[in-house]
């Protein structure tokens, strides 16, 4: 999730991470009920984490600026 602005371009935070919890979610429930049963819970969580966990944030404060 590499190049994601901060607030989602309209600050809207809470909007953009409810659709990530959104999407994992429908991702969950897209797969077959005998492919949940049978999958390492470990490496499907490594899965999912890997595909949609955020960066922390990088603050270079030589580059702040105030903008009118």
């Amino acid at each position: 999730m590499d190049g994601i602005l901060l607030f989602n371009q309209k600050g809207e935070l809470f909007k953009f991470l409810r659709n990530i919890k959104q999407n994992i979610k429908r991702e969950v429930e897209s797969y077959d009920h005998d492919y949940i049963l049978n999958v390492s819970e470990e490496d499907f969580y490594q899965y999912l984490f890997s595909k949609y966990s955020l960066s922390p944030l990088k603050i270079y404060e030589d580059k702040i600026y105030i903008s009118e």
